[in-house]
């Protein structure tokens, strides 16, 4: 295995832990494409073709919501924007709360009606907000998937809808990265959980249902989108949360709604009964103290910069935890320098990894007591038995 620093001494430990080979399940599910992963760590558990091209339909909001929010941390926009609806936002298709040109609706509920009820006219509203037109906003959506590493994503819209013109497409790993980034936002998850709820609009009052049914039947689960058109077929990205262990789901072409949504069931009941998260190094924890001569205190602790919890699969083999650290480590040294890394393995199967830092500032020793050092070490290398 390379090294991970030029240099590096890789010690090896095993710790006792259970885990299986990611495919190595006992599920057949339906869909052409399929992803499982965990929230906390983006650790991939189950794949089926992930790197399929498929049509995301209304998963496409996952993108649009992502960019609204990150607009409003940005400060930017605001929930409480009152956006004037377009002609263009009227015409959309599809899932829809019937919004009216010229009306006025605040962000914050523009916002609902697309994390509910995947409203299409909706999301072009606030896709015209915040970039000034939908083809701008997309350009963003684009540039974004980009930036989060979706190597095989096109959008030509903010909604899913089949486009007119242009490529719009993705894959089930692309769309695992997009919701991996989604839950980083509390605030479009406390949205998308949400079963049923109504929004006051000039004139009428809208009703919005999730199209994501397991928000309301199976428990745990806050989100995230659903997706259907004819050649799309019936797709979702769903995450649930128990027992502090979050999974999302990704499963595309299928074909009935009903489907949909036992597939999804039985996806994350496997994943919540298979699958624990197992402590491999805390946050914090000691890992060894290093001998760096040329320190004012040459015994140098070094520590575990995050906490390493992978999930690791009941009943399976043992994980081997790698330590490498930097053999020709200089001071000084700043604290939260990183001087090497802990990776975790199931076999050959990467489970995830950490830096490893130091604490405190370590200053340079005075160049007579390095030199001291030196001689010292000279004499006992020469006067050690041969």
């Amino acid at each position: 295995m390379k090294s991970f620093f030029p240099g590096f001494l890789l010690l090896v430990f095993l710790v006792i832990v259970p885990f299986q080979p990611v495919l190595a399940v006992d599920i057949d599910l339906p869909g052409e494409s399929a992803l499982l992963l965990c929230g906390e760590t983006g650790q991939i558990l189950y794949e089926k073709d992930p790197h399929m091209i498929v049509e995301p339909a209304s998963i496409t909001k996952i993108m649009s919501m992502i960019l609204v929010q990150e607009a409003i941390e940005r400060g930017e926009v605001s929930m409480d924007d009152m956006v004037t609806v377009s002609r263009y936002a009227q015409s959309m298709g599809g899932s829809q709360i019937y919004l009216h040109a010229g009306e006025q609706v605040s962000v914050r509920d523009l916002m609902l009606a697309v994390a509910i009820s995947s409203g299409n006219d909706a999301t072009v509203a606030l896709a015209e907000h915040v970039a000034g037109s939908e083809d701008a906003f997309v350009r963003l959506m684009n540039r974004r998937a980009q930036e989060l590493g979706m190597e095989n994503t096109v959008f030509s819209n903010s909604t899913g809808l089949p486009p007119e013109h242009g490529e719009h497409h993705t894959t089930a790993y692309d769309i695992g990265l997009m919701s991996l980034e989604f839950i980083q936002h509390p605030e479009l998850l406390e949205k998308t959980k949400i079963w049923l709820d109504y929004l006051d609009l000039p004139g009428r009052q809208a009703m919005l249902v999730n199209f994501n049914r397991l928000v309301r039947f199976y428990p745990g689960v806050d989100g995230i989108k659903t997706g259907h058109t004819t050649t799309a077929g019936y797709c979702i990205a769903a995450t649930a949360e128990r027992d502090d262990r979050r999974f999302i789901a990704v499963i595309m072409k299928m074909e009935s709604e009903d489907e949909r949504m036992e597939a999804t069931r039985q996806f994350l009941d496997f994943a919540f009964r298979a699958y624990i998260r197992e402590m491999v190094v805390k946050e914090g924890e000691k890992v060894r103290k290093l001998e760096i001569p040329t320190a004012r205190h040459p015994e140098v602790e070094v520590f575990a910069g995050t906490t390493l919890a992978p999930y690791i699969r009941r009943g399976g083999e043992p994980v081997t935890k790698e330590i490498e650290i930097d053999e020709e480590l200089e001071a000084p040294l700043k604290a939260g320098q990183v001087v090497g890394t802990i990776r975790a393995y199931q076999k050959e199967m990467f489970l995830g990894e950490i830096d490893i830092v130091v604490k405190e500032d370590t200053p340079r020793a005075g160049f007579l007591s390095i030199l001291w050092r030196r001689f010292v070490n000279f004499l006992m290398n020469l006067l050690a038995p041969r």
